[in-house]
Order: C-alpha cells, then structure tokens, then sequence
C-alpha cells in the first residue's frame, strides 16, 4: 500500500491532464504513421498488378507455344474475349488473375453454374493487344496492361507488359493524356 507524507492512502491512476497528454500523443503518431501506411498499401497494389501481368504473360507464352500466337479473339474483340482463351484453353484457373488488385472495389470474378469462371467486361481489370502479336514481335510492344488510370487505379500511370515479358510502371506525363496515347494505340478495353 502507498501512502503520502500525511500517512493517508494515495490514489493510484492518471490525472485528466495525463490522459489527454497521452492521447494527443497517439494523435499525432497516428497522423504521422497513417499516410505512409496508404503510400505503402498503393505500392504492394501496384505490385501485385505486376506480378498478375508477368503471369499473364507467361500464361500466354504457354498458349503461343500450342497455337502458335498470343491469345487473340479478332479484330475489334473487347481485352475480356481476348484473355477469355486463356480460360477456355486452361491456362489460367484463378479469377483473380485479371483483376488489379486496386480495382478490388468495383470488380468481381463471375462464376458460371458449373463453377467455372467467367470473363465480361466487369470482371477484367486489363486491356490486351489490339494486332495479332508472338514471341517474335517487337519484345517493346505491348501485350497486356491497365484498362484505366489516374485516382481509380494507379496514381499517375498503368502497368504494362510487353511482348518480351518484361513489366513496367507507364508514367502519365500530362493531366490531358488520354488511354490511348499512353499505350500508344497498342492496346483494347
């Protein structure tokens, strides 16, 4: 038992003044700590999105390897129906393969009645080549990428893959440029 010089039992616990000291301290720590938490939940966003194109790709290289050429299902085909032979062939078994993970929110993997997936157009996250293209192509052209950027997705770019495998980071140069110009006409919604 504590006591004070009176010889009275002291109190134990914290003041008011102690509590809201200690409380604006975690205040601010928090405030501090909470946007590098976002910075860092958009980069591990950004990187599984990359890692989904590289396999995507490899996906692909399998599927040239039989057919000869990169999946493509025609002239003027929406991105979906072109990663849809990856499906189809079994290639790709997992959903979640064609949804960037920071579009989350808005898309969804659609499954059939006989529990196999689906692609449409709001269960793709990525744009597909717009030609026919193989190994063989240019390895700086490129196969797959982002359908959108800017706030809904990558901040100020999209992730691409090429023809040679390898993925990168496209930064947006100017507040007016368009899908198109960033992919340079490559690639299909």
């Amino acid at each position: 038992m504590i006591k004070n010089c009176d010889g009275k039992r002291a109190l134990k616990g914290f003041t008011l003044v102690e509590l809201l000291v200690v409380i604006a301290i975690i205040s601010v720590l928090m405030g501090l700590v909470f946007p590098a938490l976002m910075g860092s939940r958009k980069k591990a966003n950004q990187a599984a999105c990359q890692s989904n194109l590289r396999q995507l790709h490899t996906s692909s290289m399998l599927y040239e390897q039989e057919e000869r050429l990169f999946p493509f299902a025609g002239d003027g085909s929406p991105a979906y129906e072109h990663m849809m032979l990856l499906v189809t062939e079994r290639f790709v078994e997992e959903p979640k393969l064609f949804i960037c993970p920071a579009s989350m929110s808005d898309r969804e993997a659609k499954l059939d009645d006989d529990d196999n997936f689906e692609l449409d157009e709001t269960s793709c996250s990525y744009a597909w080549t717009n030609k026919p293209r193989s190994s063989s192509s240019r390895s700086r052209q490129r196969l797959s990428g982002d359908k959108t950027f800017g706030d809904s997705q990558h901040e100020r770019g999209l992730n691409v893959v090429y023809v040679g495998g390898n993925v990168e980071f496209v930064k947006i140069e100017s507040e007016d440029d368009s899908w198109d110009e960033i992919t340079k006409g490559q690639l299909t919604k």
